[in-house]
């Protein structure tokens, strides 16, 4: 729905056999192969950008510049062999960085070969789990409940994300034994007696 023209880049894939460099590997996982692997914190092979479009930085570049491990930006231009993008999380906000695309290997245990690729290291990203959103302020959230959030404080933590009320909205699957639009707040009385088997006290302490 971005307004523009789709940038199609594709990776560079090869393979190498572990313990061997010999060129034999190229005959055994053909590029085809090689192109339609995917694992976490690997890019795509194929990877359709335009400018506009939120993207997320998969590894860490230079963390004293501010480019690490899910830093956000938006593609800001397109070129023949780089991509500008301007960061909007962290401690450079504002600031345009150029990628080359970047080689990575994955030291994948169960493949017997190592996989070398080429590839812009991002991803296009409209989502982000609670874990990610921590330490962001937003003024607009939209928050999708698919199910009860269980661990201690993670629905504070997606909440307190919201800069106003007026920029929260909250889609909630209804759940087994709730009403429609309920969800539970697990809070550390309720995090304690379910692990520890406390009881909260008359004084709203926590006593055995």
């Amino acid at each position: 729905m971005v307004d523009g023209r789709v940038t199609t880049c594709n990776s560079n894939d090869t393979a190498t056999l572990r313990g061997n460099d010999c060129g034999e590997s190229e005959l055994i996982y053909p590029k085809k192969y090689l192109n339609t692997l995917k694992y976490p914190g690997l890019p795509s092979h194929v990877l359709d950008l335009k400018v506009g479009v939120p993207t997320i930085l998969l590894c860490n570049i230079n963390v004293s510049a501010g480019l690490c491990n899910g830093t956000r930006m938006i593609i800001t231009q397109l070129l023949s062999k780089s991509v500008e993008a301007e960061t909007i999380t962290g401690t450079r906000v504002g600031e345009k960085v150029f990628f080359p695309r970047m080689k990575l290997i994955h030291k994948e245990p169960s493949l017997p070969f190592l996989l070398k690729r080429q590839q812009f290291l991002l991803k296009v990203l409209y989502a982000m789990t609670s874990n990610k959103s921590q330490g962001q302020s937003l003024n607009k959230i939209g928050f999708y409940l698919r199910k009860t959030i269980s661990p201690h404080g993670q629905l504070y933590v997606v909440l307190a994300r919201a800069t106003s009320p007026e920029g929260l909205k909250v889609l909630i699957k209804q759940q087994e034994d709730h009403g429609p639009n309920v969800t539970n707040n697990v809070v550390y009385t309720d995090f304690l007696s379910s692990i520890l088997d406390f009881e909260p006290a008359p004084t709203g302490h926590i006593s055995r």
